[in-house]
């Protein structure tokens, strides 16, 4: 009786032990696909406003597309024949290249110097910080128009007070320089904000044994302060490199892409050709020309990630 009864409650904890194990294996698999029903919306959003547009982008730019944005002719790469025949499309290239070569490490340096100003906590820092970062809360048209008026070579503020007779923006020697500053302007707030983060993370006691070591500032900056906020650097250096490759807002605001061409970047070009002239092909085939570049510009930039940038 005893044998039988052992034997009953064996199997029946075989049982319960059974059925726990497929209630645990029931919530792992509910939990798994929770996972998976929580990212379908970002990934319908993802295809829908992110790889349908690019995918017909490249279509576009092998086929001949006609006033409603249909698909006509399959036309191969003729449209990236006439792209690198067109005078236009090397004055834009040209004019992106030295916009990217002026902004980007004018931007990182500004930034940083700024950041590492507002480190150290004083009295009045808020007041200062806020400052600082200013240029994020003002639209890219309101700064384009600002700085149109204060570098107006007649009425402008700058060439009064500095007793200069610069035409700025009217010039097409100083045109891209003044179209630089105002973009390099625009993203300081933001990039001032990222570094003041990094370098206020830099551990204390890692720069008071530095100063009792006798370090000075220099020293610091080379050996403490860049090698601990190099990812930050890392990461502001690729959202600014994307930035400025694609600057078409305050030549289309400022000068139109003038004087003479001076101003006209491939993003220019490409709202020139697409929405003024409505040739959705060209302006699609200049669209996938700026995305290798901007695909080989952040390559090279991570070539920097595998030698510079140091992670805790």
């Amino acid at each position: 009786m005893l044998y039988k009864l052992s034997k009953n409650t064996s199997v029946l904890s075989k049982d319960i032990h059974r059925i726990t194990n497929k209630k645990r294996m029931r919530r792992k698999v509910s939990k798994a696909i929770e996972s998976y029903i929580y990212l379908i919306p970002c990934v319908i959003l993802c295809i829908i406003f992110g790889y349908y547009p690019f995918i017909k982008n490249v279509l576009y730019s092998f086929s001949l597309v006609d006033f409603n944005g249909n698909i006509v002719n399959f036309v191969g790469i003729s449209n990236y024949k006439d792209l690198l025949t067109d005078k236009n499309f090397y004055i834009s290239l040209k004019n992106t290249l030295y916009h990217v070569a002026m902004v980007l490490p004018a931007g990182i340096i500004i930034s940083y110097s700024l950041a590492l100003l507002a480190n150290n906590k004083r009295k009045f820092s808020s007041v200062y910080e806020t400052m600082f970062t200013f240029p994020m809360a003002i639209s890219m048209s309101a700064v384009s128009l600002i700085f149109k008026m204060m570098l107006n070579p007649r009425i402008g503020i700058i060439n009064y007070i500095f007793k200069l007779d610069l035409k700025w923006f009217d010039d097409p020697k100083t045109a891209m320089i003044s179209i630089s500053i105002v973009s390099v302007w625009m993203g300081i707030g933001f990039d001032f904000l990222l570094f003041l983060a990094a370098l206020r993370g830099v551990p204390k006691e890692m720069v008071e044994a530095s100063e009792i070591d006798g370090a000075r500032f220099w020293s610091k900056l080379k050996n403490i302060y860049i090698p601990m906020t190099s990812p930050t650097i890392f990461f502001v250096l690729c959202t600014n490199a994307v930035g400025a490759m694609m600057m078409s807002g305050p030549s289309l605001v400022i000068t139109n892409g003038g004087p003479q061409a001076s101003t006209k970047t491939l993003i220019f070009q490409l709202y020139e050709t697409g929405i003024t002239s409505t040739n959705y092909a060209y302006a699609s085939t200049i669209g996938v020309i700026v995305f290798l570049m901007t695909f080989l510009l952040l390559l090279f930039c991570f070539r920097y990630e595998k030698k510079g940038v140091y992670y805790q």
